[in-house]
C-alpha cells in the first residue's frame, strides 16, 4: 500500500489492525516493512530496497500502536507499506491502517 501526501508531514505513529474478520489469527501480518519518499516501489523490486523502518507485529486483535523513528519520519511525501510475512497463512489480511502526525 502506498499513501501520497500533499505536503511533507512528519509521521509519528502508526496503528495496524489485522487478521481476517473470521478471526483468523494466521492471516494477522507479522512483519511490517516502511519506505519513505521511495518512488517506483512495487513487489517484484522491494527487495532491491532498504526499508526506512522495520516493525515485528505480534498478533493483537484491538490493533497494534507503532512508534515510528522521528529522524526517519519527518519531510515524509509518500509512505510505502510493505506485509512482507503473517503468522502462517496463504495470505496476510490487514483491517485497518492507521498514521498521527503533523504538517512539517
Amino acid at each position: 500500500m502506498k499513501a501520497n501526501f500533499v505536503s511533507p508531514v512528519q509521521v509519528r505513529k502508526i496503528w495496524v489492525l489485522g487478521g481476517g474478520g473470521g478471526g483468523d489469527k494466521e492471516q494477522h501480518p507479522s512483519e511490517l516493512k516502511l519506505y519513505v519518499n521511495k518512488e517506483g516501489i512495487d513487489f517484484s523490486g522491494i527487495g532491491d530496497h532498504t526499508p526506512t523502518q522495520v516493525f515485528q507485529i505480534p498478533v493483537d486483535s484491538d490493533g497494534l500502536e507503532l512508534t515510528t523513528l522521528v529522524h526517519s519520519f519527518s519531510n515524509v511525501t509518500s509512505l510505502h507499506f510493505f506485509f512482507s510475512q503473517n503468522h502462517g497463512a496463504d495470505t496476510t489480511a490487514v483491517q485497518y491502517i492507521g498514521m498521527q502526525g503533523t504538517s512539517a
